[in-house]
């Protein structure tokens, strides 16, 4: 490996944890009585400058006649867009998870909450008896206050520390 690439993987390496990590030191915003959990900042603010950065190198890359390489950029955006967390929201009333910036939205009332705790894939998962489900993943921010606030609003949550009720 080039000295120069292996910088450039060692970098990305770092990002990707630095953003995994990230989630833990930030807390959940709060409108009123509802806590709204985001994705963390880094991811954000990455995906933010690349979708249209991407966008306007397909441009670039379009006029001088590269339709291919184009293309790259645009499914790139588009991954890009597509794998954007969500932003979850919960109060006394539900749970709501937006995503695409606000073009799907789910929400489950508590009373038709069936589980709500840990999963196998280190996420925290909420789900409705008739199959629907929101999950804080390991980018969302304030894994313990999401937690917290299960246990709060859903009186059979699991708790993802402890694995009990």
């Amino acid at each position: 490996m080039e000295g120069s690439t292996a910088i450039a993987v060692a970098a990305a390496l770092f990002a990707i944890t630095a953003i995994a990590s990230e989630a833990s030191f930030e807390h959940a915003s709060r409108k009123g009585t509802q806590q709204i959990f985001r994705a963390v900042l880094g991811l954000r603010l990455l995906f933010g400058f690349c979708i249209p950065a991407s966008l306007y190198g397909a441009s670039r890359v379009w006029a001088s006649g590269d339709i291919f390489t184009a293309c790259i950029f645009v499914v790139m955006a588009a991954g890009m867009f597509g794998f954007w967390p969500s932003t979850i929201v919960l109060d006394k009333h539900s749970a709501r998870q937006e995503r695409w910036f606000g073009l799907k939205k789910i929400s489950i009332p508590w009373s038709e909450v069936s589980y709500a705790g840990p999963d196998r894939d280190g996420s925290i998962t909420i789900r409705a008896r008739d199959g629907r489900s929101i999950e804080h993943m390991k980018y969302h921010v304030d894994p313990s206050g999401f937690d917290a606030a299960l246990q709060m609003y859903f009186r059979h949550a699991v708790s993802s520390e402890t694995g009990s009720q």
